[in-house]
């Protein structure tokens, strides 16, 4: 069991990775096309998840094995997702977003209805934390960062 987690984990980091190198690459996705991009982006997203899932997968990697059963560590412990950002973008915000309701798509967390006057990371992170999300995962407040860079850089090129 423990194998399979950690195959599993190497899988997901891998198709994580791949997607967001993939999505560095196209221009038309970036955040000064805020009204078409989220829309081209999650076009593109569907049109390129499954490319991405088997270019990826490891060479071991059963393939009737693509998602693992919702399971507690191996300590009996949730797991701890750590959420780390660089500014208050919208894009940070929809990709989590989307990967906390996708977690309750695939059975790992409860079915959540997110509301629209959470705009933020931090508001959805401090939102879910109060709530009865998940019995396997957890986001702690404690684990959210933000590096703030657009704001620093601001700052420094300031006279």
């Amino acid at each position: 069991m423990k194998h399979n987690i950690s195959r599993a984990g190497c899988f997901a980091v891998l198709f994580l990775v791949s997607v967001l190198l993939c999505s560095c690459t196209i221009d038309s996705l970036s955040s000064d096309n805020f009204w078409g991009g989220a829309e081209q982006e999650t076009n593109w997203v569907r049109q390129n998840v499954k490319t991405a899932i088997n270019e990826n997968r490891p060479d071991d990697f059963p393939e009737d094995e693509t998602i693992p059963d919702p399971q507690l560590r191996n300590d009996g412990k949730k797991y701890r997702i750590s959420v780390v950002i660089s500014g208050d973008y919208w894009e940070f915000f929809d990709n989590l977003k989307g990967l906390i309701e996708g977690f309750s798509n695939i059975g790992w967390a409860n079915s959540i209805s997110i509301p629209a006057s959470v705009v933020t990371c931090e508001q959805l992170l401090q939102w879910i934390s109060v709530r009865d999300y998940s019995e396997y995962l957890e986001f702690p407040l404690e684990l959210f960062h933000n590096l703030s860079w657009g704001i620093i850089m601001k700052k420094r090129n300031r006279p």
